[in-house]
């Protein structure tokens, strides 16, 4: 992981923290007024705030290295030469 995509994270995971955080001190309701819905805002809130944790994972696809062949003198145990094809990736 770069430091790039790490700080990244970071700084979306905070965004996100701060704007549920805002939103809820903003339609917050007083405790008598609440009633129930003190603790659906904070369910509402924790899974929006997971929605946006897992919209903020990389999903880059695997890169693939390219291999080649390449011809190899080998000996065998006569000490005579042979030719091998041998593949690197």
């Amino acid at each position: 992981m770069t430091l790039l995509s790490s700080a990244r994270k970071t700084a979306i995971a905070t965004v996100a923290a701060l704007a549920v955080i805002t939103a809820g001190a903003t339609v917050a309701p007083t405790e008598a007024q609440a009633g129930g819905r003190l603790a659906g805002a904070l369910i509402g809130g924790a899974i929006i705030g997971g929605l946006i944790g897992i919209a903020s994972q990389n999903r880059y696809a695997p890169v693939y290295r390219a291999c080649y062949t390449q011809w190899e003198t080998r000996y065998n145990s006569y000490g005579q030469a042979y030719s091998v094809q041998v593949q690197y990736c």
